[in-house]
């Protein structure tokens, strides 16, 4: 079988696996891994792709079947999106546009398993990670904003050498928000998800719409924060406020800030 055959392969075999992992047996799971990564892991360490799965895989395993359960728990979740993405993505042909958004999202990945975060989900051109679970990490407001930063240096840095090959600079937002929310398996049988499910989730997504407002011209990435998360993650992260904001389908108005990408 080709590379690249074997590689669809196993990028479908392994989204599967994670989304049902926490359904079985702790004892199973270690046979499944060790099976399942002979068969379909590429042979060169350049194919594997970067995800936020195999730290979460390591985690469900660690806790058994206890993973399956529905919990509440104190997270923070980042929401990135690219600038503009339908009108650049007009410009590339439909493999051209999936080769962009594969090593865009790698370099994303890389920034949020350094801080042992979680993704979610990619939803378009969009990524969605948190920090709290399935691991218990006290400082996850502030891992959030360290991967936040290291995104904007991450993007910064691609830009220069895109720039060098005469292509377009890629332009990003991120949103960041703390709080509680059920974390745990969740879907119809079959098609089990780990995630999470709360008001966080939509108010993270709205406070990276906010960064339409504060984006300059000149801004390569912004990143903005909820009074939360500044709160949680402390001292370590300095932040200048954006004004109070009515996000979309809430009343109360929130605070949000920038976060400085020093």
């Amino acid at each position: 079988m080709r590379l690249e055959s074997r590689y669809c392969v196993w990028r479908a075999q392994r989204l599967q696996f994670v989304r049902s992992i926490s359904l079985l047996p702790a004892r199973s799971l270690a046979v499944i891994c060790a099976n399942w990564t002979r068969q379909y892991e590429p042979t060169t360490r350049s194919s594997r792709p970067c995800t936020g799965s195999r730290p979460m895989v390591k985690q469900l395993m660690a806790q058994g079947e206890q993973a399956s359960a529905l919990v509440e728990r104190e997270v923070t979740v980042l929401f990135t999106d690219i600038v503009d993405f339908t009108s650049f993505a007009e410009r590339l042909s439909a493999s051209d546009a999936a080769t962009f958004l594969n090593d865009h999202f790698q370099q994303l990945a890389a920034c949020v398993e350094a801080e042992g975060g979680t993704i979610d989900k990619y939803i378009g051109d969009s990524l969605m990670a948190f920090w709290g679970a399935p691991e218990m990490q006290p400082d996850h407001s502030a891992r959030a904003c360290r991967a936040a930063i290291a995104i904007a240096a991450a993007i910064v840095g691609d830009n220069r050498r895109r720039r060098g090959l005469g292509l377009p600079p890629v332009r990003i937002r991120i949103g960041i928000h703390a709080g509680p929310a059920m974390v745990g398996n969740i879907g119809a049988p079959g098609r089990i998800n780990y995630t999470l499910v709360g008001d966080i989730v939509n108010t993270a997504q709205r406070i990276e719409d906010v960064a339409k407002k504060c984006m300059t011209n000149e801004d390569e990435a912004v990143i903005l924060v909820s009074d939360a998360v500044l709160r949680s993650a402390g001292p370590e992260c300095s932040a200048q406020p954006v004004g109070e904001h009515i996000l979309r389908g809430r009343h109360e108005p929130t605070h949000v800030f920038r976060l400085e990408a020093s």
